[in-house]
């Protein structure tokens, strides 16, 4: 296998990925078998969480693709802090959390208004069956109120991961607040971008945040866009273009 691969982002190396090609990559990240927790392997092999006597079926959840996308940008850049906007079933926490284990050292905070009420706890639950609620912490309130107070706190996060409501608002709400949370240097990365909201977002902040965001296309999983923090957001009052 070849070295990994290494993009240059102001001065620092950002390390994207596994010692594959991207088409390869894709197919090996599908494989239940190197999914890097029991408890990943479980859930994708039987489509079900199971809590206690009762069993749920595995739906809103991230792609094994996109969880090994994410994992390996915590793992390749040893990123510590981690937030996720939305967290349901755990999935993509469980995948976050598991580098952060194998990295030795980090946290993740999740914000999800709705996991007791509506997720009926599974994510949390899913978590502490992997074996990592030691790096993992829950804010149950919606992302709009969250945020503005970790934003308030001085909280600067190496990866923030966007996947709450699809909305075109609610979803540049977010980016606009991650912006600001993520360290310079960071990354930012969008799920469900093939959906209307989202990808009207995507196509917003690479015309208006193109001086302090730069999108790394070399991600195999295409449903995601993966943007690096180059610099604090330094536009002038009045600008925007077109999107």
């Amino acid at each position: 296998m070849g070295k990994k691969r290494r993009l240059k982002v102001g001065g620092e190396p950002f390390v994207y990925s596994a010692e594959l090609p991207p088409s390869e990559e894709t197919e090996i990240w599908k494989r239940l078998d190197l999914q890097p927790n029991p408890r990943i392997r479980e859930i994708y092999k039987d489509g079900i969480v199971q809590i206690g006597k009762e069993k749920i079926k595995l739906t809103s959840a991230i792609s094994p693709a996109e969880g090994f996308h994410l994992y390996d940008l915590i793992k390749s850049n040893k990123y510590k802090n981690i937030l996720e906007i939305g967290m349901a079933n755990g999935m993509s926490g469980m995948y976050m959390a598991q580098a952060l284990q194998e990295n030795g050292e980090g946290h993740l905070t999740s914000i999800d208004p709705f996991q007791e009420k509506q997720w009926k706890s599974a994510g949390l639950h899913n978590i502490e069956k992997a074996g990592l609620d030691e790096y993992h912490t829950l804010v149950q309130k919606k992302s709009y109120e969250a945020m503005p107070e970790l934003l308030a706190e001085g909280k600067k996060y190496d990866l923030i991961f966007i996947d709450g409501m699809h909305l075109f608002d609610y979803t540049l709400v977010d980016m606009f607040y991650a912006i600001l949370l993520c360290r310079v240097g960071g990354a930012i990365v969008v799920d469900d971008i093939l959906h209307k909201g989202p990808a009207k977002v995507i196509k917003y902040a690479e015309s208006n945040y193109k001086q302090c965001l730069r999108r790394i296309y070399q991600s195999p999983v295409k449903t995601m866009a993966t943007y690096v923090k180059n610099s604090e957001d330094n536009r002038a009052w009045d600008y925007h273009q077109s999107f």
